[in-house]
């Protein structure tokens, strides 16, 4: 693990007023999941293609309004383009008081500076940080990357953890990045398993997190066309750093997206779903994106006594043989969370193992989650990315046979 350490003028950037104890060495490093997880917790392997600026804020957490440091500076920017510029930013030094403080380190793209009545550079002062994490909370506003801690007198480090809210905002193609990344997909039924011909929206995107939970927001969904073949085909403007979804909503009224993830880098300068057979990483693999219908939704819900949608999502998979017939007999392990076994008929939950259906559902592994299953002819182990999305049903198909299957 390679910790930024933010140059030597941060290590006298807090220097504290009275009784003059050691001035506190200020480190950073990445968050390494599952929440607020980065590509990488190596800074080298984590991009930063755009000009990007680093808000440093210390703050009595009683006030926040009020800061003793306030600090928005330009990241210099070094021909690698990666997250170790941070270690060249050089920090004011104020005097500051003997007690507890809160600190907070944000970067945002340049498009979200603004200026004072001066012209001097202003970063955004409002971000919002999460009470258990200490990541910022989704939303339109958020960095790129960000986080909090708290200094207490005494302390001779002070190591706040980066999560990696959104950043694409600081890799955008516009700016440096690696151009237009293409997308192709085709779409399947969740019943029947063949090409799903009806209306529908499809879309692809990369979750946020917004602690404990992830969000898929529609301005983070980039729209595919439809194109001859029954597939469906666009590109989105920069690479996604850790996972890529591909989201398809039904026409039929009060339908719920579902969505199809797969593990993603910013070294894909392509994504397809299904993928491409010869992907050696099984979290990498993953099938067509999936329709599911609102009769299907709603026949699961009541078969786990819910009278409607859990607002934090649901994961509901199914264990395919590799002519995408139903297997049963077949133990589903999530790396988090719990999964029930749907009947035959899905009309209640149960038992230890897949029956006739082998459809199966967790209602609490977290976005992330790797759910693998171990069987068919020879044995082998299926592995497929899944968990909680807000208001979106995470669908896992795990096919054995060779291919994008198994």
């Amino acid at each position: 693990m390679r910790t930024l350490a933010v140059a030597v003028a941060l290590v006298a950037a807090l220097v504290l007023a009275a009784c003059d104890p050691p001035s506190p060495l200020v480190r950073l490093r990445l968050a390494d999941g599952p929440v607020g997880q980065c590509p990488s917790t190596s800074c080298a392997d984590v991009p930063m293609l755009c000009a990007t600026w680093i808000s440093i804020r210390v703050v009595d957490p009683a006030d926040p309004t009020a800061p003793y440091l306030s600090q928005c500076q330009l990241v210099p920017q070094d021909r690698k383009k990666d997250m170790c510029s941070v270690a060249s930013v050089e920090l004011d030094t104020p005097q500051l008081p003997l007690r507890d403080l809160e600190v907070q380190v944000a970067l945002f793209p340049e498009s979200m500076i603004g200026t004072d009545a001066n012209g001097d550079p202003i970063c955004p002062s409002d971000t919002r940080y999460d009470a258990s994490s200490g990541f910022p909370v989704a939303s339109a506003e958020s960095p790129a990357v960000g986080g909090r801690t708290y200094y207490h007198p005494g302390d001779d480090k002070i190591l706040v953890t980066l999560g990696c809210t959104n950043l694409m905002a600081i890799n955008e193609a516009s700016c440096g990045g690696v151009g237009a990344i293409p997308i192709t997909a085709a779409v399947n039924d969740f019943d029947s398993g063949v090409t799903f011909t009806g209306a529908m929206t499809v879309s692809v995107g990369e979750p946020v997190v917004a602690d404990p939970f992830y969000v898929l927001s529609p301005q983070q969904l980039h729209v595919l066309d439809p194109v001859p073949a029954l597939r469906w085909a666009g590109s989105v403007d920069a690479p996604f750093t850790s996972y890529a979804c591909l989201a398809v909503l039904d026409d039929a009224p009060q339908s719920t997206t579902s969505v199809v993830c797969r593990r993603a880098t910013v070294n894909d300068l392509t994504l397809d779903w299904p993928s491409r057979v010869d992907e050696p990483d099984p979290t990498r693999r993953v099938g067509s994106g999936v329709r599911l219908s609102k009769a299907a939704l709603d026949q699961m819900l009541a078969a786990l006594s819910l009278t409607s949608f859990p607002v934090h999502g649901l994961t509901i998979g199914i264990v395919l043989d590799p002519s995408g017939n139903s297997v049963a007999n077949q133990v589903v392990t999530p790396s988090a969370g719990t999964v029930q076994y749907f009947a035959g008929d899905r009309a209640t939950v149960g038992g230890t193992k897949t029956t006739s259906s082998g459809v199966w559902v967790s209602t609490d592994a977290p976005f992330g989650t790797t759910f693998s299953t171990f069987g068919g002819t020879p044995p082998t182990t299926v592995q497929r990315i899944g968990g909680l999305i807000d208001g979106k049903v995470t669908i896992v198909v795990l096919q054995f046979g060779g291919g994008t299957g198994g």
